[in-house]
């Protein structure tokens, strides 16, 4: 009790003493000849204000000016403070709460920062943010091969007639490497993490290319080794980052084993495992058509499929087996960022609050913060929705841009490089700068 007793005195000192600074900073701005010179007249002195800050609520007078020259109203001292008309929570406050509730409901964000709010508050804001993303500013990683952990989760999403319905969340986490000095914990080497919603799988994985390009120093000879289960929108990674190879996750290739063995006596089950051990397909194949042989219908298909999904991943199987790949760590990695936090709270997301949130777990995941500029007091729903449908279809726009900028340097080099004109050349965004690289590190370097 003294302890809290003495907080309240310490934090009603500090108020107070704000307080008393932006009352003495009223009164000069009333009294300058700036002021005057700029046509602003006095209507009224001593209007009170009170917004909710860190600290507390913080209660101070101003002066309330009307522009000669356009007839406009406005309070001086709250322009150069920067607090907006109609703000009653500071943005620090806000940023604060958005930051808690990227762990925790919107609820307890606010009573975790001793709050007195609502969390529609909290909902209100996080809907009305803009971009705000990984800049990753600090000196760029060298590195000659990656690992990338690919996975999805499954949300559920509300939509505007009330309907709900599980979305895809698509997960990804880039290393340089699994530093495996602590036997019972191994750790990714200098991270990178991205999740987003709503996004194509190109969209995604340009904007994954593109903060790749901000963190790390990334050749055109790097290798990556994709850590994944074989989904086919993971693909799409082919055709923006070059140099790829798939090894399947540990989880889906034991899960998936299971499924076809069980079907199977224990001889046959070990020569299954003798096949996929030495990288036999034909003889896989061939087991696989005999166990399908003795099931029912019913059975059947589902043997096939999972057996079929053996044979379309063989060689990302096989990079597994090999031991060559590091240890999968994808279903980790998918509760780590995304899961407990949004899928398995109960009720269901809309579309934009699920949108705003993934993009703050990876803000904060890479270690950034949200910014008090990042807040808007105001709600503006039709640029919402037109922030998120633009989402979809181009990623983040400081990514796009990113990519744009590159494609431009990329073909001014080609066009050096070849000094004559083989006509106009069309290309995806990502993609074709991709493939510009790839032609580009063939290209021997002249002196």
């Amino acid at each position: 009790n003294n302890l809290d007793g003495f907080k309240t005195k310490v934090l009603g000192a500090s108020l107070g003493y704000v307080s008393g600074i932006l009352n003495a900073m009223d009164i000069e701005i009333a009294n300058s000849e700036a002021r005057r010179k700029n046509g602003f007249l006095v209507q009224k002195r001593d209007v009170e204000r009170t917004i909710t800050t860190p600290l507390g609520d913080l209660t101070y007078k101003r002066s309330y000016y009307k522009e000669k020259t356009t007839g406009q109203h406005c309070y001086l001292l709250d322009q150069i403070i920067g607090v907006e008309s109609y703000e009653r929570i500071s943005k620090e406050t806000i940023a604060m709460v958005i930051e808690n509730a990227c762990e925790m409901s919107y609820a307890k964000a606010v009573k975790v920062a001793e709050m007195d709010f609502s969390r529609q508050t909290v909902n209100n804001r996080i809907h009305a943010l803009g971009e705000i993303v990984p800049k990753f500013e600090g000196e760029k990683i060298t590195a000659g091969h990656f690992e990338l952990f690919v996975d999805e989760d499954h949300v559920p999403v509300r939509d505007g007639n009330g309907k709900t319905s599980s979305k895809i969340v698509p997960v990804a986490v880039v290393a340089t490497g699994v530093d495996k000095s602590n036997s019972k914990r191994h750790t990714l080497e200098n991270p990178l993490y991205l999740a987003e919603f709503p996004v194509s799988p190109d969209a995604f994985f340009n904007d994954l290319y593109a903060m790749m390009q901000l963190k790390y120093y990334y050749p055109a000879t790097a290798s990556i080794t994709v850590h994944a289960d074989g989904g086919q929108w993971i693909k799409h990674v082919e055709d923006v980052l070059p140099n790829t190879e798939f090894a399947l996750d540990g989880f889906h290739l034991s899960k998936y084993k299971k499924a076809i063995k069980k079907y199977a006596d224990k001889g046959t089950g070990q020569a299954i495992d003798n096949a996929l051990k030495s990288g036999d397909l034909e003889k896989f194949k061939e087991l696989c058509k005999r166990v399908k042989g003795t099931l029912e219908s019913q059975e059947k298909e589902m043997f096939e499929e999972n057996s079929n999904y053996f044979v379309n991943n063989w060689k990302a199987i096989q990079k597994r087996l090999s031991g060559a790949a590091v240890g999968s760590c994808t279903e980790a990695m998918v509760s780590h960022l995304t899961a407990e936090r949004v899928s398995r709270t109960p009720g269901a997301w809309t579309q934009e609050g699920l949108s705003n949130m993934t993009m703050l777990r990876t803000l904060m995941a890479n270690g950034e913060h949200v910014e008090p500029s990042n807040i808007r007091v105001h709600r503006d729903k039709d640029a919402e929705k037109e922030r998120i449908d633009l989402r979809k279809r181009q990623g983040y726009n400081i990514y796009r841009e990113l990519i744009e900028k590159e494609r431009a340097s990329i073909a001014k080099e080609l066009k050096e490089i070849y000094r004559e004109d083989r006509g106009t050349y069309w290309y995806d965004v990502a993609s074709g700068t991709q493939i510009l690289k790839k032609i580009l590190s063939r290209v021997p370097t002249t002196t």
